[in-house]
């Protein structure tokens, strides 16, 4: 296993890989009415197509470098030769591989860590870099899953903080029990490294979801925090029913369906919308809207039975449009006057639950009058 490069490499660069090896080349040359001596670096040639830098096929009889340049400076075998240093067999372009080096272009394995350590020096120093590598993998393995045995046994023992030794050793045999299962289910599939894979795609998926609640948990944190500290008042006002209430079913189903109609009605409340001066117009132009958004989403997912990339198109169109939802519900907020919740959380409802969001927005649009904001007087109301 080698490689064959177009010249003779240097040996004393990285141990002879890298950059060719060059000669000091000092020859006559013409420049202008003048001969002079002059010096430059050529690369050595190296293979059977190499091709001779310091050629000179004979003695030049004219131009200003006439009896300069003389036979013994042209003959191969002189001694005191300046051309065709190159001139005879030329050593072979092959060059043996390294004992450390590898080849992880199109690898997928899980030899590519170990690969990587064998490059880092020859074979001794290799391998022992490649036995403190398991050491330390096997060392990561065994103190997360000490990690994860904790935190499930203080979350099973209701936020004890030194939970009983034995209920901490069933977790981790419970855990490791979950682990062998899977690998366990996936050894009868073709490919030898099913099981890993199985077991790999099975942690992905059930911490997923995980992520987006640890998401809320940090925002709640946040809020905590500025309630303890008085930045915002505890007993601020909220909506006046929960975001995930069933209590409306029909109008769970008719926001599903339709969402448009229920943010047209929205926004004829709210106002501050475009169009919203004549608020019957602003109403049926952004049910139309909205709809239409919604709608298109259902569209180009259909087409993605076709295309896959139009599923993306999808997603970009359906963002957009919890979006605009989203700044209706923080619309409702500022008109009633709560408190609860931010621009983000209003997203986040938005785009997770869109329609639970809008019959919360119903409810509350139907449940209490808007809050009173004082507007200046008019000159007629002056006059009068």
């Amino acid at each position: 296993m080698g490689y064959t490069p177009d010249c003779v490499l240097d040996p004393a660069y990285h141990a002879g890989y890298g950059k060719c090896k060059e000669f000091a080349w000092t020859r006559y040359v013409a420049v202008g009415d003048m001969c002079v001596e002059s010096t430059s670096w050529v690369s050595v040639p190296c293979g059977t197509a190499g091709v001779d830098p310091t050629a000179l096929s004979a003695v030049p009889t004219t131009g200003p470098c006439a009896g300069k340049i003389t036979s013994e400076m042209v003959s191969a075998d002189s001694a005191s030769k300046t051309f065709n240093h190159f001139s005879g067999s030329l050593p072979s372009c092959f060059v043996p591989a390294q004992d450390g080096i590898v080849c992880l272009y199109n690898q997928g394995t899980t030899d590519i860590f170990f690969d990587q350590l064998a490059s880092y020096g020859p074979r001794g120093f290799s391998d022992m870099l490649c036995i403190i590598g398991m050491i330390a993998l096997l060392m990561y393995f065994i103190t997360s899953s000490d990690s994860g045995s904790l935190v499930v046994d203080i979350i099973s023992a209701n936020g004890h903080t030194e939970p009983p030794l034995p209920q901490r050793i069933f977790w981790s045999f419970t855990e490791g029990a979950t682990a062998c299962a899977l690998l366990a289910a996936g050894r009868n599939l073709p490919d030898s490294n099913g099981s890993l894979k199985a077991l790999q795609s099975c942690s992905m998926v059930t911490g997923l979801p995980y992520t987006f609640i640890l998401f809320w948990c940090a925002q709640s944190l946040v809020l905590l925090c500025r309630e303890e500290s008085g930045v915002i008042s505890k007993e601020r006002k909220a909506f006046s029913s929960f975001i995930l209430s069933c209590s409306s079913p029909k109008s769970l189903l008719l926001n599903t369906l339709v969402p448009g109609l229920s943010m047209g009605k929205l926004i004829q409340a709210t106002g501050g919308w475009p169009f919203s001066s004549t608020p019957a117009v602003a109403r049926w132009v952004w049910t139309v809207l909205f709809q239409f958004t919604y709608a298109l989403v259902f569209i180009l997912l259909l087409c993605t039975l076709a295309l896959y990339q139009w599923c993306l198109a999808a997603l970009v169109i359906y963002i957009g449009f919890a979006t605009l939802l989203g700044f209706l519900r923080s619309s409702v907020r500022a008109k009633y006057g709560i408190e609860h919740g931010d621009l983000c959380t209003d997203f986040l409802c938005a785009c997770f639950a869109p329609m639970f969001t809008l019959t919360q927005l119903e409810v509350q649009i139907l449940e209490e009058p808007p809050k009173q904001i004082l507007e200046m007087p008019t000159k007629a109301d002056i006059s009068l």
